[in-house]
């Protein structure tokens, strides 16, 4: 959904139906007609591993030709998320198994 536009209406949807991954600002709060800069997501970056805390920057779009507004969310710092689940994870392996860890790239 990262950097997805949708349609005012479709986007509006988007966030209902999503709202138990939306921690701030809740969806009480939201204005009709003014949205925040940021959403607070509460999400799991893989499959089966535990939600983290994802900042989405709010994304919007005037078409000047037709006058519709897109609007979209676009996820921040998603590098250092997935780098951090997935150290997170290999970790945990390792304590399981033994078998040590070796993260990053080798330099020949």
């Amino acid at each position: 959904m990262s950097g997805r536009m949708y349609e005012q209406k479709a986007f509006a949807r988007m966030l209902d139906i999503n709202s138990g991954d939306i921690m701030q600002p809740k969806s009480a709060t939201i204005d009709g007609t003014e949205l925040p800069p940021f959403f607070l997501l509460s999400i799991s970056v893989f499959t089966g591993e535990p939600k983290v805390d994802v900042r989405a920057m709010t994304l919007d779009n005037l078409d000047r030709f037709t006058g519709k507004v897109s609007l979209g969310l676009e996820l921040v710092r998603t590098r250092a998320i997935v780098e951090t689940e997935m150290t997170r994870i290999a970790r945990a392996i390792a304590d399981a198994t033994s078998v040590p860890v070796i993260l990053g790239s080798v330099k020949y």
